[in-house]
């Protein structure tokens, strides 16, 4: 098993670490020349039904678009069936999950106007940060420009299109704080 990881990761320019977990069929990764996906230790990227309550409708999806895409995966991080697509930065702390089917995107996927949305260049863009400590439910989507403070929980099937304060819990569509949680 270590052996086939560190050929998948050779493959796709990752720097491979052995504590890394990959559950079922690895993921799907599209790189841009240049652009940078730093994972560190601890790794767990699950993409087999089997090891999901929820089950995996999908592949785990990391998308790196263009050359000076950045994409900073912390300790401890454990993801499930999830897509992370950016063409600016994504950052991810440390000791996070990430539940099946969730969308982590810094980009709209085309332009608005009708006569744009063939070019990437009206796509619009803004940098995704998400601290430690964070629970991403399953299915929840995170859209460009979202900073979500540390030990926030997003309720599954949340749809986040504004700044999560720390120790929040949020949910809806969109999502809105309903609680925080005692320190």
């Amino acid at each position: 098993m270590l052996c086939r990881g560190y050929l998948f990761c050779k493959w796709y320019g990752l720097k491979w670490d052995r504590s890394w977990r990959f559950l079922g069929l690895f993921p799907i990764i599209r790189k841009s020349n240049g652009a940078v996906i730093n994972i560190c230790i601890n790794f767990t990227c699950n993409s087999d039904p089997r090891k999901n309550t929820y089950g995996i409708i999908q592949r785990v999806l990391i998308y790196a678009g263009r050359p000076e895409t950045i994409i900073e995966i912390g300790d401890r991080v454990g993801i499930s069936g999830c897509t992370i697509s950016a063409i600016e930065r994504i950052t991810i702390g440390n000791d996070v999950l990430i539940g099946t089917g969730a969308i982590i995107a810094d980009h709209d996927a085309h332009g608005i106007e009708a006569d744009s949305r063939g070019t990437s260049e009206s796509i619009r863009h803004k940098e995704i940060k998400i601290g430690n400590n964070v629970l991403v439910g399953a299915r929840s989507i995170i859209l460009k420009g979202v900073t979500i403070g540390d030990g926030s929980v997003i309720g599954a099937g949340s749809v986040v299109i504004e700044d999560v304060p720390p120790n929040a819990v949020v949910r809806g569509n969109p999502a809105k704080v309903i609680r925080f949680i005692n320190q």
